[in-house]
C-alpha cells in the first residue's frame, strides 16, 4: 500500500541522516543514539532474541572460572551502574564508558575487559544491564528483573572518574558515602 511505502521510505531517510549525523558529531551522535533508545522504549521494544543470546553466552564458558560466565557478566553490571553520581547525574549505565581508558584499567574493575569481550557484538550501555538481568534469571534462577532499554553508549569524553564504586575494605563511611552518592539513603 501507499502508507507502507511512504513509512518505509521515510523510515529509509531517517536512517540515513541518523548514520550521517552519528559519524559526523560526537554531540549529534549521543542525541540520535538516545532518540533512537527512546523510540525503542516507546514502542515497547522487547529484547528477547538479545536476551536468548546472552543466555547462550553462559552455555560457552568453557574453562574460564568454573565453566560460568554469569558472574562477571553480573559484576560488569554492577560496576557499569555503580559509578552513578546522583549530584551531578555522572556515571552509571548510560554511556557505557567502562571501555574507555583510563575507567577500563581502574583496579575496580579488573577482570571485566574479559566480560566486554563476550558483549562485543552488540551496544554496550543496554547490553551490559541486560546481562546482569540474565545472569540473574537464568544462572542463579533468581527472580524475573522488568528491564527497559534507554541507556545510551557515549564516548571517551564520558568516562567516569575512578572511586565512584564501593571499597569494601574502606569501611562503613566510605560505603555510606558512595551509596549517598547514587541517590540510596
Amino acid at each position: 500500500t501507499n502508507t507502507a511505502l511512504y513509512v518505509t521510505v521515510g523510515l529509509a531517510l531517517v536512517g540515513g541522516l541518523s548514520y550521517h549525523v552519528y559519524s559526523s558529531l560526537d554531540t549529534a551522535a549521543t542525541t540520535v543514539k538516545s532518540g533512537m533508545q527512546s523510540a525503542k522504549s516507546a514502542l515497547k521494544f522487547t529484547p528477547t532474541k538479545v536476551y536468548n543470546k546472552i543466555a547462550q553466552k553462559f552455555d560457552n564458558a568453557g574453562d574460564y572460572d568454573d565453566g560460568c560466565f554469569g558472574p562477571v557478566l553480573l559484576c560488569l553490571t554492577w560496576h557499569s551502574a555503580g559509578t552513578y553520581d546522583n549530584e551531578t547525574k555522572t556515571g552509571g549505565s548510560n554511556y557505557a564508558t567502562m571501555h574507555f581508558t583510563p575507567e577500563s584499567l581502574n583496579d575496580a574493575n579488573n577482570g571485566l575487559p574479559i566480560a566486554c569481550a563476550i558483549m562485543e557484538w552488540i551496544s554496550y550501555s543496554n547490553l551490559w544491564t541486560l546481562a546482569g538481568v540474565a545472569a540473574i534469571q537464568q544462572e542463579t534462577g533468581g527472580p524475573k528483573i522488568p528491564w527497559r532499554p534507554g541507556c545510551i553508549d557515549g564516548f571517551a569524553k564520558d568516562v567516569t572518574p575512578d572511586g565512584h564504586l564501593p571499597d569494601a575494605y574502606q569501611g562503613q563511611d566510605h560505603l555510606h558515602t558512595i551509596f549517598y552518592c547514587m541517590g540510596y539513603n
